[in-house]
């Protein structure tokens, strides 16, 4: 899987959480191929799924830019 399929689906899912077919209706990739980059991004924390409506969810982690903390 190439990095930039995987950042192209992670801009998709960064503007609105969706599902896998909807995830692969808009990427034309086909299920197999947006199922696999799906799991490497959720493998890399940088993609959850949930389920709303019956349905599974794909949505981005939004992480802390800086999660260290300075000891002066």
């Amino acid at each position: 899987m190439s990095q930039e399929r995987k950042d192209a689906l992670l801009k998709l899912i960064q503007v609105e959480p969706d599902h896998l077919s909807g995830l692969v209706h808009a990427t034309g990739w086909g299920e197999d191929q947006t199922r696999m980059a799906l799991l490497q991004l959720t493998v890399d924390g940088l993609v959850r799924r949930h389920n709303r409506s019956g349905r599974q969810y794909f949505e981005a982690v939004h992480r802390i830019e800086s999660q260290t903390v300075s000891h002066a």
